[in-house]
């Protein structure tokens, strides 16, 4: 697992647990995306609380979209961001909300998407 790997070498990891992700694949269904980006940004705020440290965020699939919008978000306060696996297409029941998350990004960014 990357996160426990990099805790093991002295990084601060938090991983937050998105909701409806605890539970039933119908309750999952019926958890709004939006909740999702309001659990990484509850994480990123609970990771500014322990000081000045350099803030790297990162996610996996839909994750990655999160994490991007929540750096956008942020502005200077994440030192870097990666992703892994983005999804570049959702069903349509996501695209306006993916389309959301992406507007939060510079255009330096979304310039070099297909």
């Amino acid at each position: 697992d990357l996160g426990i790997s990099l805790a093991e070498r002295g990084y601060h990891v938090v991983i937050p647990l998105l909701s409806g992700h605890d539970g039933t694949i119908e309750v999952l269904a019926k958890t709004p995306a939006e909740a999702w980006l309001a659990d990484v940004r509850r994480a990123l705020a609970e990771v500014r609380e322990l000081g000045p440290l350099p803030i790297v965020v990162g996610g996996l699939s839909f994750g990655g979209i999160l994490a991007l919008a929540a750096a956008a978000q942020l502005g200077g306060g994440v030192r870097a961001a990666f992703v892994l696996s983005i999804p570049l297409k959702l069903r349509s029941s996501f695209d306006d909300l993916t389309l959301r998350l992406l507007s939060y990004l510079p255009d330096s960014l979304l310039n070099m998407l297909p």
